[in-house]
């Protein structure tokens, strides 16, 4: 691993969004990012990890300059752009990730603890406390006690669930609570939490079966549109008379009605 960064010149297709990029950005906050870019030119800073590809910090300036230069993924659209590179390997990025992260836009601490293992970084060195990763460490625990009660391996696998009321996309958890305890009041409180009983136990059981029989018995019904950019995502909430959100889930009625 080398330490400090070189400027270079690079292509737009050599540069992946980081996976685990906890960060939030919303469509309005692209928009904005946009733009500023167009006022005044990009500004450097865009910090890319040339082992692997993927970005550090600039997602939302380079999610912004591709909206700005029609970039779709194709070699007709591939356009020059100037990054930071850096030679890191993946720990050292995952926790200057969290550490740009932490430091500059809100960051979803649910993504913190889905994305990054408590054994494989050092969160200190992500900029966290120690009280801060006590409380991450129980994030995940509640993550993994909930996919194990639901039996699926990621939450991934849920996305096809028939909403039984009305869905809002969830709020990020971009704050951890502030609370005064040690590390092992923590845990103690934690442990000390009452236990399911059996009865609601099975009944956790039993509701896991049923939405996994609808998921099975409704999924023919779907059809799912990958939009290669935002901007192309935009050009089709246009065609069809609505607003663009950052999730959305359209009814076929629906679509049946506009067109």
């Amino acid at each position: 691993m080398k330490k400090g960064s070189e400027t270079k010149i690079i292509k737009r297709s050599q540069i992946n969004l980081n996976p685990c990029n906890p960060k939030v950005h919303t469509d309005a906050d692209i928009k904005q990012q946009k733009a500023n870019i167009k006022k005044v030119g990009l500004i450097g800073g865009i910090q890319w990890n040339e082992t692997t590809g993927n970005l550090i910090d600039g997602h939302k300036r380079v999610m912004s300059v591709d909206l700005i230069q029609g970039y779709d993924g194709t070699p007709e659209t591939d356009y020059d752009i100037k990054v930071e590179a850096v030679d890191f390997d993946e720990k050292t990025e995952k926790e200057q990730l969290l550490f740009m992260a932490k430091s500059q836009d809100p960051i979803d601490y649910n993504l913190v603890a889905k994305n990054f293992s408590i054994d494989e970084i050092d969160f200190k060195a992500a900029g966290f406390t120690e009280q801060d990763t006590e409380q991450i460490k129980m994030l995940q625990d509640d993550l993994e006690a909930t996919l194990k009660d639901s039996g699926m391996d990621d939450f991934s696998e849920d996305f096809l669930n028939e909403p039984i009321a009305s869905v809002t996309t969830p709020t990020p958890m971009t704050e951890l609570p502030n609370i005064e305890k040690t590390s092992e009041e923590i845990v103690a409180e934690h442990a000390a939490k009452p236990k399911m009983t059996k009865e609601e136990v099975k009944g956790q059981k039993q509701h896991c079966t049923d939405v996994g029989k609808k998921r099975k018995e409704d999924i023919d019904n779907f059809i799912f549109i990958d939009f290669e950019s935002l901007e192309q995502k935009q050009i089709f909430c246009d065609m069809l008379h609505m607003e663009a959100a950052n999730s959305m889930r359209i009814s076929g009625s629906q679509i049946l009605g506009l067109l």
